[in-house]
C-alpha cells in the first residue's frame, strides 16, 4: 500500500504536477481516497494580484469537499495557469484539523513592463512606432504581448514597402523597480522591396501594358535600368486593383472578375505580381424602353440619353446618364429641375 505524507501541487514552466513534499502528517492513501474539507486558504508571493482574486480564480473556496488524492487541486492549478498571470504556482497544505485542510496557493507573478526603448531607427520613425504600438507601463511580459509587439511593427513597415523586418526584443532587470523589468526592441527595417513584373493570365482583349497602367505601382524592372522599378507597397497596390474590373466593365465586359492575384517573392528584393482574369461575355445594349414618362416625350429621353441600340454596355454610363452626369445633362436632373424629386 502507498501511502505519502502530505500533497503538493506545483505548476511552473512546462506546467509539471505532482511534486511530493512532507509538511504535515496527513496520510495520502492512493489506494483508498479520502474526502477533506477545506477549512481555509491563504495566498502568498502575491504583489499585484489581490489574494482573493487568486482564490476566486483557483475556483477553490472554504467549506468545499475535496477528494485526495483526486482532481480538484490540479484543476484549480489549470485555471490559473489560464490566465497567464504568474510563472509558478504552488498549491500545498499548511495544516489540518481533524478531516478540515488549510490550503496555502504561492504564486510567482510574472514580471511587468517598466519601461521599453526602440533601437535601429531614426528618430521620427521611433516615435511613429511608438505611436504604433499598444506597449504600455505595467503590462505584463508574455509572449504573447511580444508577439503581438512583432506583428504591429511588422504591420506598420509592410504598409510602406518594407517586407524584410526584422525585430529583436531582450529583457533585462529594472534594480530600481522589484519585479519589473525593461524592455529593449532592436530593429533592422531593411530596404523596401520592388516590383519585378506583373504578370497576367486570361486577359484577350486589353493587352498587359494597357492593365498595368491601372494598378500601382506601374513601373517594373528594366535590365537597362533596375531603379526604374517601383516600389511596393500592398495597401496601395490592392486600393489600385478594382480598377482593372472598372475597365473591363466600361467595355462590355459586365461579367469580368479576378479569379486571382499573387504577390509572389523572387528573391530579397522584388516580388512579381500575377493577375488572372475571367474575361467572360461582352455585353451590348439592345432596346432602351420607357416606362411611365407622361411629362417628356421618348424621343427627348432619348436624346438626352445619348445610347442607340448596340452599342457596347457600359454600366458607369448608362448610370452617369441617368443620375451623375457631370455636365448636369441627366435624367434626373430634368425632372428635378421641374420639382420631380426622386
Amino acid at each position: 500500500m502507498k501511502r505519502i505524507a502530505v500533497i503538493l501541487l506545483v505548476a511552473c514552466g512546462l506546467m509539471s504536477y505532482g511534486q511530493v513534499d512532507r509538511i504535515n502528517t496527513v496520510i495520502i492513501d492512493y489506494s483508498n481516497p479520502q474526502k477533506f474539507e477545506i477549512g481555509g486558504i491563504s495566498v502568498s508571493g502575491n504583489t499585484f494580484t489581490d489574494s482573493k482574486i487568486v482564490i476566486l480564480m483557483s475556483g477553490l473556496s472554504v467549506g468545499q469537499t475535496i477528494t485526495l488524492p483526486g482532481d480538484e487541486t490540479r484543476i484549480a492549478i489549470d485555471r490559473m495557469w489560464r490566465q497567464s498571470l504568474f510563472s509558478d504556482i504552488e498549491i500545498g497544505i499548511e495544516k489540518t484539523e481533524g478531516t478540515q485542510l488549510f490550503l496555502n496557493i504561492d504564486v510567482k507573478e510574472r514580471l511587468r513592463l517598466s519601461k521599453y526603448s526602440i533601437k535601429g531607427l531614426r528618430k521620427g520613425e521611433t516615435n511613429n512606432i511608438r505611436d504604433e504600438i499598444t506597449l504600455k507601463k505595467n503590462q505584463l511580459i508574455t509572449e504573447d504581448l511580444i508577439n503581438r509587439t512583432r506583428r504591429e511593427i511588422e504591420n506598420y513597415f509592410f504598409d510602406k514597402g518594407y517586407y524584410g523586418v526584422k525585430t529583436t526584443f531582450s529583457k533585462e532587470e529594472d534594480k530600481e523597480k522589484p519585479n519589473f523589468e525593461m524592455l529593449r526592441i532592436d530593429i533592422k527595417r531593411g530596404k523596401k522591396i520592388k516590383v519585378y513584373n506583373v504578370v497576367f493570365e486570361g486577359n484577350e482583349s486589353i493587352e498587359d501594358k494597357k492593365l498595368r497602367k491601372l494598378i500601382k505601382p506601374k513601373r517594373t524592372y528594366k535590365k537597362w535600368n533596375p531603379f526604374a522599378s517601383s516600389k511596393f507597397v500592398e495597401a496601395t497596390y490592392e486600393e489600385t486593383r478594382p480598377a482593372i474590373i472598372q475597365k473591363y466593365s466600361s467595355l462590355g465586359y459586365r461579367d469580368a472578375h479576378l479569379v486571382y492575384d499573387s504577390i509572389i517573392r523572387k528573391d530579397k528584393k522584388y516580388v512579381i505580381i500575377k493577375i488572372a482574369i475571367d474575361e467572360g461575355k461582352k455585353y451590348y445594349f439592345r432596346n432602351i424602353t420607357w416606362i411611365g414618362n407622361t411629362k417628356y416625350r421618348t424621343s427627348l429621353l432619348d436624346t438626352l440619353l445619348g445610347i442607340s441600340k448596340g452599342e457596347i454596355y457600359d454600366q458607369s454610363r448608362l448610370e452617369s446618364k441617368l443620375f451623375m452626369s457631370e455636365n448636369g445633362f441627366d435624367i434626373s436632373s430634368l425632372y428635378m429641375d421641374d420639382g420631380y424629386l426622386f
